[in-house]
């Protein structure tokens, strides 16, 4: 048995009749599509952009909550990309040879062994010393050098962490 009942249209507040097995359909004044909504022995009316909107809703939490765990991961691997251990410790064994050695040779130098074994005495030391001058211009360089990739990382790290943000506002949102 079909039964027809009187309803106004929420949009235009024209008058509208729908019978029980009417779903969705269009306002025969306005045009809008509206969407026949049955609960509890009410029923009432709903335009169908309103449902789309909700639709989206959903579909954007959802997005958001995928890329949180995405942008997490990736910043996550940016700071373990950065470079923080710069060495601080220098090459002090090549240094201290290098004076040992010196002073070695000097000793040499005067004692009975002369020139001869003086003078390569001195000459390890001074090649130690050269070592170590290498290690310390090589190891500014690579500081330089980190310091530079480690900004241009700190800066995608923070594109990220405000996309990160927008999405955790999406989540958020009841």
């Amino acid at each position: 048995m079909s039964y027809v009942i009187n309803l106004t249209c929420p949009s235009c507040g024209g008058k509208l009749q729908i019978t029980n097995d009417i779903e969705r359909f269009a306002c025969g004044n306005c045009g809008n599509e509206l969407i026949v909504q049955r609960s509890g022995g009410a029923i009432s009316l709903a335009p169908v952009v309103q449902e789309i909107r909700g639709v989206k809703t959903g579909v954007d939490k959802t997005a958001s909550e995928l890329a949180i765990v995405r942008l997490n991961e990736e910043i996550s691997a940016l700071y373990k990309q950065m470079v923080t251990d710069f060495g601080d410790e220098h090459d002090w064994v090549y240094i201290i040879f290098a004076i040992v050695m010196i002073l070695m040779g000097i000793v040499a130098l005067f004692s009975n062994g002369g020139l001869t074994c003086g003078g390569p005495i001195i000459l390890i030391g001074i090649l130690g010393g050269v070592k170590a001058y290498i290690y310390e211009v090589d190891h500014k360089e690579k500081v330089e050098t980190s310091l530079i990739n480690n900004a241009e990382i700190e800066k995608i790290i923070y594109q990220k962490e405000q996309e990160l943000r927008k999405h955790q506002a999406i989540v958020s949102v009841r």
